[in-house]
């Protein structure tokens, strides 16, 4: 069962990041259920980036740190999958709009409300 980078496997496949880790657990994998929500799905991660990589994406906007999750695949390996929560609904659904298919290294990143 895939997990996440940072720890054991945890429900739906994730692991946290960081302490205070959890924030967006219990969200499926499925696509968004409720635009009400906090955290953004991200898809797309180059393999080799970092999670400094991934939060200098998100530059200017409001975000909790420590809630990045990486997914990861059943042999350990980055999925090119990862979840982060941002401090209000109104603020990750503007990084999705903003950033929805722009680039981090040399791939593009696919965002949703989860």
């Amino acid at each position: 069962r895939p997990g996440l980078m940072g720890g054991g496997g945890g429900e739906n496949g994730r692991v946290a990041l960081g302490l205070g880790a959890g924030h967006g657990m219990g969200h499926g994998l499925g696509p968004p259920t409720a635009p009400s929500s906090t955290t953004i799905k991200m898809r797309g991660l180059p393999y080799r980036c970092s999670p400094a990589d991934i939060l200098a994406f998100f530059e200017g906007f409001q975000y909790l740190p420590d809630s990045l999750q990486i997914g990861l695949d059943s042999l350990g390996r980055p999925s090119g999958e990862a979840w982060l929560t941002f401090n209000n609904q109104v603020e990750a659904l503007r990084a999705v709009n903003k950033l929805n298919r722009q680039y981090l290294g040399n791939r593009y990143l696919e965002l949703q409300l989860c």
